[in-house]
């Protein structure tokens, strides 16, 4: 066991497997870069964490924001994650959904056409059953694969997977997606050209018509309007499944760049749920980073039931109740005037239980 540190110090392996941190609050980048490699060095089992986010249990180590951010800047340096211009950094986040071997080639090929790749963040699934599905694709893709989490947290799994690509222009696409060649063109483009914008796919169609199984009620959507005290105001639209044409609308579905993701500090990991997280994100990047939204291009949804949508999250009695919830929390953070995302805290926090690897085609 490495000798546990210092107040102020980097220490060694507490006795439950955590990698103890403890550091000042203002710490000079490369002082932490140096620390942080360090402890790379030294911590090899997949289940070490680096204790550094305000979300983790009370009583571990919590580092303040100046260390969080130094620790983030040496991350970044550390995982090679500097933008390349102009190409597209395709995250999906995965936790063993079988509609991924029918999507990913279609992803795979989107990423490519615009000179990028795909990065599959493996949140608790069965490794062996994701590579067989990458088997089928005939272009690299990136596998971030956490370990050591009971539930999967989307939002998590998306800052996880945008910290590990390299590539300036983020697409967050769902693993039950098919997107045609050149769908999705004009809203690359319109993200990638315009100033302060960033975009969600216009609209999805189930591969199955009436896939939710309606009754009379054959469509029902809502419109959510929100204005600050400082002007700015939001609105949006969303629609389940027409049952009629299987069409409904896409907020899930975003395109940014990595500057404007990262100026909303990425996802909030703090909603842990289905539901929410994306029209969160809406939300933040307009109310609290000041962008503009720009939908555009359609895409297939491969439909299947609520029970897929649901089952890895923690327990709920079905998804309303958890979209319920998410939805409650993410306006109380507004009303407090809280835009803030968890990127730095989560890629830190989960930064020593990442594998991540490149699988080649065939």
């Amino acid at each position: 066991m490495l000798p546990r540190g210092k107040a102020g110090t980097y220490g060694g392996l507490s006795n439950r497997g955590t990698a103890r941190i403890d550091a000042p609050r203002a710490e000079s980048k490369e002082r932490v870069t140096q620390r942080f490699q360090w402890a790379r060095r030294r911590v090899h089992r997949p289940t070490v964490q680096i204790v550094c986010s305000p979300l983790v249990p009370s009583g571990d180590v919590i580092f303040g924001p100046d260390v969080q951010r130094n620790l983030w800047f040496a991350m970044r340096n550390s995982l090679h994650a500097s933008p390349r211009a102009g190409a597209l950094g395709l995250v999906v986040s995965w936790r063993d959904r079988p509609e991924l071997a029918q999507s990913l080639p279609t992803l795979a090929v989107c990423a490519a056409r615009h000179g990028g790749d795909v990065t599959v963040v493996n949140y608790g699934g069965s490794r062996a059953e994701l590579l067989r599905m990458i088997g089928s694709v005939s272009t690299p893709v990136r596998v971030v694969t956490v370990d050591g989490e009971q539930w999967f947290n989307k939002a998590r799994a998306q800052n996880v997977g945008a910290a590990h690509t390299p590539h300036d222009l983020l697409f967050f696409c769902d693993c039950d997606i098919l997107v045609g060649e050149g769908a999705l063109d004009e809203l690359f483009t319109a993200v990638q050209r315009g100033p302060e914008i960033f975009g969600t796919v216009a609209g999805v169609t189930e591969t199955q018509r009436n896939a939710r199984k309606a009754g009379n009620v054959v469509m029902f959507g809502y419109q959510l309007k929100l204005r600050l005290a400082n002007g700015r105001s939001l609105q949006i639209v969303d629609n389940e499944e027409d049952a009629e044409d299987g069409s409904r609308q896409a907020p899930g579905l975003l395109v940014a760049r990595r500057t404007d993701f990262e100026k909303a500090g990425g996802y909030n990991g703090r909603l842990h749920g289905w539901g929410w997280e994306d029209q969160d994100m809406i939300a933040r990047l307009t109310l609290g980073a000041g962008l503009a939204r720009v939908q555009s291009g359609y895409v297939h949804h491969i439909s299947h039931d609520d029970d897929a949508r649901i089952r890895h999250y923690p327990p709920v009695k079905d998804r309303w109740e958890s979209r319920d919830r998410m939805f409650r929390q993410a306006l109380a953070n507004y009303d407090r005037a809280d835009f803030e995302g968890t990127l730095r805290q989560d890629v830190a926090l989960l930064a020593s239980r990442c594998a991540v690897e490149t699988v080649q085609p065939g």
